[in-house]
């Protein structure tokens, strides 16, 4: 984690548990800068400034597939079946697609051509999207939307597989006709929803994910995660000023393993690894002070790079573990204040 020292700012504290939302769509980053490092399609959050309370029920799913699903050959020529699966459309429980025997597929006769095979999230129904024929028996290729490549399938659906049956005439679809991946043989097709994993970013209100979605969605997109939190952020109340502060040891939050299919949210805060002080604390909101003298609880602390500029600043949550000494009139003034890293260090409004 970066190192922030001299830095003046201000700290809040919740003044309530927040509100409960329930699966809210969560939308794509194309780049979100957290503890210093940039993050390329890989962040998803709220569209409004959102803080998860980490006490209350708090979880979020990626569409995919759960558990196995197989594309085999079918009893006919050009066609296939498909296997009963389950699959998240998004964070109200597990869906189910019903076996789909004799699906046809598209052989063209001189030409190669994708069958991307997938199922719409809101019916469960397995469909096919069919590429653009190339002028080559031999030119599958993997660029998207170019003739013998692979097609973008809708929005509203989560892919499965694809076959790229051999040109030539009506034929009974071969097993090596059917795949998983791309021609590179390495980029995977089908999407799941415990691949990639993610960690939970409560302070940000999202998920980072391990590594960028395929996007293979009409526009180019990628999948849609989801999350039930309860939002605290409409809630903080600023408690004081702080003046002179400084980070030190480094944050474990890269070790971001792939979850498991019922449970794949994960919160990367974990037992703080960073600290750091606070030269001076200037209480601004003695009823609210009293009360983060009261109890462990993880507050906001906001640093602005530069102080006559609000529209530009950090945030992380952190507990205060040492008020340091106290100083002024009614100890409105506490010196030498220590506290732990309870969430990331997050830039806003930077570009």
């Amino acid at each position: 984690m970066p190192r922030k020292t001299g830095r003046r700012g201000a700290f809040f504290l919740p003044v309530s548990e927040g509100v409960a939302i329930t699966n809210e769509a969560l939308a794509l980053s194309a780049s979100k800068t957290i503890g210093g490092t940039a993050y390329t399609d890989r962040f998803l959050g709220t569209s409004s400034r959102t803080a998860w309370n980490k006490a209350q029920a708090l979880s979020a799913r990626v569409q995919g597939i759960v558990g196995e699903v197989t594309i085999s050959p079918g009893a006919a020529a050009d066609q296939i079946d498909v296997t009963a699966f389950s699959y998240h459309k998004d964070n109200t429980g597990v869906q189910s697609a019903a076996a789909t025997d004799a699906l046809g597929i598209t052989r063209d006769s001189a030409g190669a051509q994708w069958n991307m095979i997938s199922v719409s999230n809101a019916t469960g129904t397995v469909v096919v999207t069919l590429g653009a024929v190339s002028a080559s028996t031999t030119a599958y290729n993997d660029t998207w939307g170019s003739p013998g490549g692979p097609a973008l399938i809708p929005v509203a659906n989560t892919l499965v597989g694809v076959v790229r049956p051999v040109p030539g005439t009506a034929a009974i679809t071969l097993s090596s006709e059917i795949f998983y991946k791309m021609v590179d043989g390495t980029t995977f097709l089908q999407e799941r929803s415990d691949l990639p994993g993610f960690a939970v970013l409560p302070v940000e209100g999202g998920i980072l994910l391990n590594e960028a979605t395929l996007k293979c969605h009409t526009g180019t997109v990628g999948r849609v995660a989801y999350a039930t939190f309860t939002d605290q952020f409409p809630f903080l109340a600023k408690v004081g000023d702080i003046e002179g502060l400084t980070l030190a040891g480094s944050s474990e939050t890269t070790e971001m393993e792939a979850m498991e299919d019922l449970a794949p949210e994960k919160d990367i805060a974990g037992s703080p690894s960073s600290n750091g002080t606070i030269s001076r604390f200037y209480v601004q909101d003695a009823r609210m002070f009293g009360l983060a003298m009261q109890r462990r609880i993880a507050g906001i602390a906001r640093i602005y790079p530069d102080y006559n500029d609000t529209t530009k600043y950090y945030e992380m949550a952190i507990i205060v573990t040492d008020w340091g000494t106290s100083l002024g009139i009614n100890d409105a003034i506490k010196e030498d204040v220590s506290f732990e890293v309870d969430g990331l260090l997050e830039q806003r409004g930077h570009s």
